[in-house]
This record gives structure tokens, C-alpha cells and sequence, in this order.
């Protein structure tokens, strides 16, 4: 490859020259780079739009992609470059140029995400307004339709050649397709959790937790979820016997209810749908915050030893001695009040506060008495799963499936599922009112919902 001097002229303005002093590209440029396999990518002032503007030439000068485009990034491992077109003063469209400036993927989308960081895999998730679906950017190939509210593509889910299965949504049901489009498992079941090539997914379906079972890819049926997934699960009983120092049950401050737990798995924030809990108890500590997905503790065991200070106390291990000045803590909770503050939980992924709930834990809050769903994605729908009977919902005759659009009259379409449960939360005896469509169609008048007292055993 011949040698290429990118320099400026007197002017400030960019060309670029060979080893023999011919000038390759004029000196009409803000700013030239060299990329790799014998590119350069040249802006130019745009006199429609804010910014520069972007085009791509070879080392001959000839121009490889128009320089028309404000965001430019070579794929070097796929020979491709990915481009961007502004439709909007704040607007964009992505696509896909091969190496000859030829349209690999139309630059049509407002989306095309790698599934995942290393940009190793042929394929993004393509996404058109507010859905989502699969592309092929080697080929052009949508494998899957842009159809889906939801797509989850992961390392675990995929090989190397975006091969494999992925997790959709479509209206309020999830389901499992094959990264070519054939549905793996029917998309009928109110919740799902993480689902990889080489094991099961938990699911719920009209109430029901199931297991869904995989294997290299493969699904091999449903059988009943084991009663440790149970979402009525709690550890151990709270110690009533002459109580150590902080002996009690304590409860993440993010997710105080079971129903909490809940969207946080739905949400994929949590890897089980379980209060993330620590049970002190004499010499022992029984967890339940090795769930969380993205934790780093990994080969954390439910049951640990406990090491009490006047301040807190720290979890070891099981073959570690709590009179023990070495002993290598894994994580260190200083306790005032009722509320245990973890020291390093900030570094590990794990909620950092922690409430020590009553003996009877009676998980109590003030509500309208109905399980809602909604997804993080702007614009989605504010569902009633079901509605709990003799509850502030039931009475004011509110029914399950019903979408609820606004919150004492503001709208819910962009909040996420806590700060909509935040609105939802009061008082009890207080009331809440609520936009409320049924079948598409707005109800005659906005409904007065009574909170009342929630209780979740």
C-alpha cells in the first residue's frame, strides 16, 4: 500500500497527497482520517443540515461513499461501512455500504444494534419505529420481521454467526424464535426470564410459573417450575429465639414486595423472581441476592457464616471463621435503624440498602389492588394482568386486560414500571384516577379507584 500524507494548507483545510507529492485529495476538506484496508474518510461543512458531512475514498482518490453523511464507522471485521442519514433536525436513519459504496442494508432503519459488544456477529437488531426485529447485515436479510415490541439477543443465545434463538415480545405475550424466524415457543406466556442456548427459561402463563427446558438450542417442552422458583418463596423462617445482635430478615430497599420482585425480573434485573433477601440467624446467613443478573458474585452460595461488629455485620464464607481477623468478607453491611447499608454492593451490582422487615413479614403497602405490566420502551401500554378481588380496582369495576393510559391525568406512555407503581401507591383510603381503555375503546368516564391496604404474605 503506498504511503498517504494527510496535512493541512495555509488555510487550515485538509487534502491528502501520495508518496510522490500527487495530491490525491484536494485541500478542500475540514478534516481527513485514515481507516483501515486503504480508506479515508473526508468531511466536508454541510449547507443543509448542522455538522459535517462524511464521504469515503480509496487511496487512489476515487470516492468509495458519497460524503453525504453525517456518521460514518467502519466494520472492519465485516468489510462494511455503517452509515448514518439525518431525516429530522434530531432524526436518523442507519443502514450499511459494502466496500464499494454499494447499499448492503437500505439505510432505512431507525435502529441496527450488535447483540453484542464485539460486533462479532453478522446480524443487529433492526428496529423501525417503536418495533423491533432481526437483520442480516452481510446479506440484507431481515430474519426476522419488524414486528416485535421486544427483542432480547445475547452472547449466551447466539454463536458466533448470530445463529441460534432470541426472546420476543408481541402485544403482551412472550415467546422464543429461532434467529430465522420460526417460532421455538409459542409467543403465549405473560412473563419470561433469561433464556440461553444451553438451558431452561422460567415463564408464567395465565398464573401459572412453568419451566421452559433447552437445550443446545433446542426446546424439549414445559414442565412445572421447581417450588424454590416459586414467587411465594422465602428462605428460611425469621430467628424468634433469643436473637443475636441484627438477627432478623432484611429485604432490599428497591424491591420491599414480592410484586416489585417481580417486574424487576420481568425486567430482567433480576435472574430469579424472589425478594433479594439476607436472613441472619445465629452463626448463619441464608441469601437470596446471588440472583441478580449482572451481579459479579458468582460463586456466592445462598447459605453463609455471619461476622457481627457493634456496627453491622459481614457474610463469609462457609469454611471461614467469624472470630477470624482475616477472614476475606465478601461484602460488609453497616446497620442503624433498621436499614442495613452494604459497603461495596455498589461494586458488585447488588442493592446497597436493605430494610429488616418484621418477624411476620406482612409486606404491606397501600395500592388498587390489580398486578400491572408495562415494558421500559417509550410508548408502551399500562396493562392491567389481573385484577384482585374485593380490591379498590375490582370495585370500581376495572377488569383484567384493561390499558390504562393515564394516572390522574398524566400520561403514562414514556414513565417506566416503577415510577407508574409510584403513582399507583398512596394512602390507603385516598383515591387515584385513571384513563382506562377496554378493547381499544376509551371508557365512557375516567374511574375513581380507592387505595386500600395490599398485603403480600
Amino acid at each position: 500500500m503506498a504511503a498517504v500524507s494527510i496535512l493541512p494548507d495555509k488555510h487550515g483545510q485538509w487534502g491528502a497527497v501520495d508518496a510522490q507529492g500527487q495530491v490525491i485529495l484536494p485541500f478542500s476538506y475540514e478534516d481527513i482520517v485514515e481507516l483501515e484496508d486503504g480508506y479515508l474518510m473526508a468531511a466536508k461543512l454541510s449547507e443543509d443540515s448542522p455538522g459535517l458531512l462524511y464521504g469515503v475514498f480509496n487511496l487512489q482518490g476515487k470516492l468509495v461513499v458519497p460524503v453525504e453523511f453525517p456518521y460514518i464507522e467502519y466494520i472492519r471485521r465485516h468489510k462494511l461501512f455503517r452509515v448514518a442519514r439525518r431525516t429530522a433536525p434530531q432524526g436518523f436513519k442507519i443502514g450499511y455500504l459494502n466496500g464499494q459504496g454499494e447499499v448492503a442494508v437500505p439505510v432505512a432503519f431507525d435502529g441496527l444494534d450488535f447483540i453484542s459488544n464485539n460486533k462479532v456477529e453478522p446480524v443487529n437488531i433492526a428496529k423501525i419505529g417503536r418495533r423491533y426485529g432481526y437483520v442480516n447485515i452481510l446479506t440484507g436479510k431481515v430474519l426476522i420481521p419488524i414486528e416485535y415490541e421486544y427483542i432480547d439477543v445475547g452472547p449466551g443465545m447466539v454463536n458466533a454467526k448470530g445463529e441460534g434463538i432470541v426472546a420476543v415480545q408481541k402485544g403482551l405475550r412472550f415467546g422464543v424464535l429461532t434467529t430465522d424466524g420460526k417460532v421455538l415457543v409459542p409467543i403465549e406466556y405473560d412473563l419470561m426470564g433469561d433464556v440461553r442456548l444451553d438451558r431452561g427459561a422460567l415463564a408464567e402463563k395465565d398464573g401459572k410459573l412453568v419451566y421452559l427446558n433447552f437445550s443446545n438450542g433446542k426446546f424439549l417442552g414445559v414442565t412445572d417450575a421447581a417450588v424454590e422458583f416459586s414467587s411465594d418463596y422465602y428462605p428460611h423462617s425469621t430467628a424468634t429465639v433469643e436473637p443475636a445482635l441484627f438477627d432478623g430478615f432484611y429485604a432490599a430497599g428497591a424491591y420491599p414486595s414480592m410484586n416489585s420482585a417481580w417486574r424487576a425480573w420481568q425486567g430482567g434485573e433480576l435472574r430469579w423472581p424472589a425478594v433479594p433477601s439476607i436472613e441472619i440467624k445465629g452463626d448463619y446467613a441464608y441469601v437470596a441476592f446471588s440472583i441478580f443478573k449482572k451481579a459479579k458474585l458468582e460463586s456466592l452460595h445462598h447459605v453463609l457464616r455471619v461476622k457481627r461488629t457493634p456496627q453491622g455485620f459481614d457474610l463469609l464464607g462457609l469454611n471461614e471463621s467469624a472470630n477470624s481477623v482475616q477472614s476475606n468478607n465478601f461484602l460488609s453491611f453497616r446497620v442503624k435503624h433498621g436499614v442495613a447499608v452494604c459497603e461495596k454492593c455498589f461494586t458488585q451490582n447488588v442493592p446497597g440498602v436493605w430494610r429488616l422487615l418484621p418477624a411476620d413479614r406482612s409486606l404491606a403497602f397501600a395500592g388498587i389492588g390489580a398486578n400491572i405490566k408495562k415494558s421500559n420502551n417509550p410508548g408502551s401500554e399500562l396493562v392491567l394482568l389481573n385484577v384482585i378481588a374485593g380490591g379498590g380496582a375490582d370495585r370500581a369495576g376495572l377488569e383484567a386486560g384493561d390499558v390504562v393510559t393515564h394516572i390522574n391525568d398524566h400520561s403514562v406512555a414514556d414513565e417506566d414500571i416503577h415510577a407508574v407503581t409510584s403513582l399507583l401507591r398512596g394512602k390507603a383510603g385516598t383515591s387515584v384516577r385513571l384513563t382506562v381503555l377496554r378493547d381499544g375503546v376509551p371508557l365512557p368516564s375516567v374511574v375513581s379507584v380507592e387505595r386500600m391496604l395490599v398485603s403480600f404474605p
